[in-house]
């Protein structure tokens, strides 16, 4: 049981970790706001899609956690309907000129990959170890469809 003094002692060490962990991650200052924003979102990603392969791959013992980071990809993958405003490309983003000239087809790639992330958390919510590996591979091949087509090369 945790007492209250432990929980007092905790909250500021948590608080100062998250602190240095948003420093660390803070934006340049040469990039946009919206460029920014959709950075942290793509980072987001990221960072659940990896905690995601972690668990499934027996890395780490957090089986308990993997309905939850499948729910926060599928949550990120519905804003970033909203992080690609017209114009928020140039030099200070990853994202190629053309997709706003190509809006259909970005469309396109993104209801898909947005349904894959459906699947990817109806997977996980399953239990069914062989439709997680399944959904994963649909949320990957729909990351790199849209990279492939729509992020400058590195």
């Amino acid at each position: 049981m945790v007492t209250r003094s432990r929980k007092l002692f905790a909250f500021p060490v948590i608080l100062g970790a998250v602190g240095l962990v948003a420093a660390q991650a803070a934006p340049r200052q040469d990039v946009p706001p919206d460029v920014a924003y959709r950075q942290s979102v793509m980072q987001g990603l990221r960072a659940h899609t990896g905690a995601i392969r972690a668990i499934a791959n027996g890395s780490v013992p957090h089986q308990g956690h993997l309905v939850e980071h499948a729910r926060a990809v599928q949550d990120l993958a519905v804003m970033m309907g909203d992080v690609f405003p017209e114009g928020s490309g140039g030099e200070a983003s990853d994202t190629r000129d053309d997709l706003w000239d190509r809006w259909d087809a970005f469309q396109e790639k993104l209801t898909a990959f947005q349904q894959a992330t459906v699947h990817l958390t109806d997977a996980a919510e399953s239990g069914d170890a062989e439709a997680l590996r399944e959904a994963a591979s649909e949320v990957t091949q729909g990351c790199r469809g849209c990279h492939g087509e729509f992020r400058k090369e590195d």
